[in-house]
């Protein structure tokens, strides 16, 4: 297995312990956006965080696959926590008007 997809791997399995609430890499590190996530009726929620410095389409496809979400919901569930993190930023003031 070469270095990179090591490395992409290693990524990942961060990412699902870290945003998806499976473990905490630090008490003190607060997430900028935190969603219950409804999966489907006879599936449990799922948590979802972003924290800063994090990109939100990498962390929605690991969630996506380790929830086994289809594609449209993979997409639909980016752009909520897009739409999300727009409103959150905005009220601690930073996005400028432009970028919103």
């Amino acid at each position: 297995m070469s270095e990179a997809i090591k490395a992409a791997k290693r990524r990942e399995e961060a990412i699902l312990r870290r945003n998806l609430c499976l473990e905490s890499e630090t008490a003190d590190e607060q997430p900028v956006l935190y969603l219950e996530v409804n999966i489907g009726a006879d599936r449990p929620q799922g948590r979802l965080l972003i924290f800063e410095g994090d990109c939100p389409e990498e962390v929605v496809s690991c969630f996506a696959s380790a929830y086994q979400l289809t594609e449209n919901k993979r997409a639909r569930l980016l752009e909520i926590v897009k739409q999300q993190l727009t409103r959150v930023l905005e009220k601690i003031g930073e996005v400028d008007d432009e970028e919103a």
